[in-house]
């Protein structure tokens, strides 16, 4: 049974359409995010990208997920795909609109590009390129589709700081 921090509570309420995520390591950021993502499944036949700054770092995020949906018996187990390396997918079973999660890579560019996803997440946020994040932004103009930012502030790469404290001031 998951039950939020109040941090993660005003995280959860919020219907603002950019939102940001930041906390020490360890203190629960995947999961809440994962938790948050339940409510981006419902278009149907939509998808939604949750994006490393490689395919490790957003295995947390896409295993609870993964987790959360195998146990509420709405993912397609036929359309798993968790390699070892490289993208994972899976779809939710058509009943529920087969919405799918796709996780991809910010050191690939060309991952980022074509689709408009109806979510993005950027898990460690703060390790992706400035680049990355305004690619991920370019995404989701197109659909007006939300976008959330996930990481800590150690090892960041400067930009993430100060955009958290802008959305902050908006949410």
């Amino acid at each position: 049974m998951y039950t939020p921090s109040e941090e993660q509570a005003a995280f959860h309420d919020s219907d603002a359409r950019f939102r940001c995520v930041a906390g020490g390591i360890q203190s629960g950021k995947s999961f809440s995010v994962a938790k948050e993502l339940h409510r981006y499944c419902t278009v149907r036949g939509g998808f939604g990208w949750l994006v490393g700054p490689d395919y490790e770092q957003v295995k947390a995020e896409f295993g609870y997920m993964m987790q959360d949906c195998r146990d509420l018996q709405i993912m397609d187990e036929n359309s798993l795909s968790f390699p070892s390396r490289g993208s994972a997918k899976f779809k939710l079973i058509p009943e529920m609109g087969g919405f799918e999660w796709q996780t991809k890579s910010s050191a690939d560019p060309t991952s980022l590009a074509s689709f408009a996803p109806d979510v993005v997440v950027m898990c460690e946020a703060a390790q992706q390129q400035h680049n990355a994040f305004m690619k991920c932004l370019e995404r989701v103009a197109r659909k007006g589709a939300p976008l959330i930012l996930s990481g800590t502030f150690e090892s960041s790469l400067g930009w993430y700081a100060e955009v958290y404290e802008e959305w902050k001031n908006h949410a």
